[in-house]
């Protein structure tokens, strides 16, 4: 007998298996118990919030979806859908359309966390849904026309931003929960350089401009992508990242180049207005948790946002981070200065650089009451 049955008058919250939605709730919703499990679905409970979590195995899909109402699962519980998956949103926001008087108890939120800009059409037509209550987003948006401007302030209530997000989604989906907790000292002999993963778009990207400023101080231990990299980067993403842990603990100092384009200012308003969304990959996690000391090259906004949970970043000994001459002082010092200047510098702020592992893990594991309650409340 399918135990979906023991599901009668509860509050429960459906998404996929291995779906961003589910690596994001998983940063928002700690401790879950495991409840039971079908070839269709695993069924989790939080204590703590009185409610259960069904991962759907499978990507929710119409077909899903409709034996989900099926098994009455809707007709006698509270249940609010999260969802990054554009096929069934659009086909979910329908349902509720046509069947908002049969089921009223039926809510869903739509989750968008990636490294990738983010517009009113890209990576979801908004302008086709109606029913959605949130809208968690780790990218600003780009607002670039009259009907984005409208649409975008018609639903500015339902819209959460938060670049943050980021972290605890490619904290857990990329497996870095799998490291040991706490602090990791790297005792291994350094060299007295910085490393660099010198991918670029190629000579008209102004990431390329950056990484030729810092190959000229002659202190780079420089890893190229070569062509098997790029073969086995296509088909075998996630195991890409890898070799980070390795890479990131080489050399006493890191550069690192966030995704999004930082602009001709580091200057968040400068560069808002180009219009550009700001967002966190996984190469800002990667610098977190790792102790080198990393100098990570990123949109002045998401800096600040970082600061504010209480990450060090080694930008911070350059002056203020607020142009681009912060960067032209980095390279500056590593040009003119001695090894033994260096070695100093290492040892300095080694212990800070050291700690960022803890805050994220304090962060990830902390509550995240707002976004909880911003789903609970259609839970009631």
């Amino acid at each position: 007998m399918d135990n979906i049955g023991i599901l009668k008058n509860k509050k429960i919250i459906i998404t996929n298996t291995c779906n961003d939605s589910h690596f994001w709730l998983g940063g928002i919703i700690h401790n879950t118990e495991p409840i039971f499990d079908t070839d269709l679905y695993y069924v989790y409970f939080s204590g703590e919030y009185d409610l259960y979590i069904l991962y759907l195995k499978q990507h929710i899909s119409v077909k899903i979806f409709e034996s989900l109402v099926i098994l009455n699962l809707f007709k006698y519980n509270k249940v609010h859908l999260v969802l990054d998956n554009w096929s069934i949103i659009q086909a979910i926001d329908t349902f509720i359309e046509l069947n908002k008087n049969q089921y009223s108890n039926i809510s869903y939120s739509i989750l968008s966390v990636s490294s990738e800009n983010f517009t009113l059409t890209n990576p979801y037509d908004l302008t086709k849904l109606n029913h959605f209550e949130n809208l968690f987003l780790s990218n600003t948006p780009q607002i670039n026309c009259e009907i984005s401007t409208n649409w975008f302030s018609k639903y500015q209530n339902k819209i959460h931003i938060d670049p943050l997000y980021a972290l605890f989604v490619f904290y857990f989906k990329l497996g870095f929960s799998y490291f040991q907790k706490g602090l990791v000292d790297s005792n291994k002999e350094r060299l007295n350089k910085i490393f660099l993963y010198s991918k670029n778009y190629g000579e008209h990207t102004e990431r390329f401009s950056y990484i030729e400023k810092i190959l000229k101080t002659n202190r780079v231990i420089e890893k190229k992508f070569n062509s098997e990299d790029k073969f086995w980067f296509k088909i075998n993403y996630n195991n890409f990242h890898v070799p980070f842990f390795q890479d990131y603990t080489r050399c006493n100092f890191n550069l690192i180049n966030e995704t999004c384009n930082i602009g001709t200012s580091i200057n968040y308003e400068e560069t808002a207005k180009k219009n550009q969304s700001f967002f966190i990959s996984e190469k800002t996690v990667k610098g977190l948790l790792v102790p080198t000391p990393s100098y990570i090259l990123l949109p002045y906004g998401i800096y600040l946002k970082l600061k504010e949970v209480g990450f060090y970043l080694l930008n911070d000994e350059f002056g203020e981070y607020n142009d681009i001459k912060n960067y032209d002082r980095f390279c500056e010092y590593f040009t003119k200065s001695s090894d033994t200047e260096l070695q100093k510098l290492f040892n300095r702020v080694y212990k800070k650089s050291r700690d960022n592992k803890l805050i994220l893990e304090k962060y990830i594991y902390s509550k995240k009451n707002k976004e909880f309650n911003l789903i609970n409340n259609y839970l009631q």
